[in-house]
């Protein structure tokens, strides 16, 4: 499961493994300079996708519901969405699985 070069490659066809980090992210917004926005956070979701074949392979029905739910609160269609962030698993088998649930 982990590469063996060291770096994770999420959605690359040379991916190999996941990489083993802790991170953390800050959004800063500023109401200093309002006719310069460029994007909106509508809606945010996380979630640990319960039973799968293994570490590797995420539940791509749990990925579907939890985007289908994101999308709802945030009052949206899939339409409308112009990025999404994902972190993918790294491997050849969990990329295709976790990237099908975008679909």
């Amino acid at each position: 499961m982990l590469s063996h070069e060291g770096y994770c490659k999420t959605f690359d066809s040379t991916a190999d493994g996941y990489v083993r980090g802790e991170g953390a992210a800050a959004i800063v917004l500023s109401l200093n300079d309002a006719e310069n926005i460029i994007a909106y956070i509508k809606s945010s979701s996380v979630n640990q996708d319960g039973r799968s074949a293994s570490f590797t392979a995420p539940n791509s029905l749990s990925q579907q519901s939890l985007l289908k739910l994101a999308i709802s609160q945030a009052g949206i269609s899939p339409d409308d969405i112009s990025f999404l962030e994902t972190h993918g698993t790294g491997t050849a088998l969990g990329d295709p699985i976790e990237f099908s649930a975008i679909k």
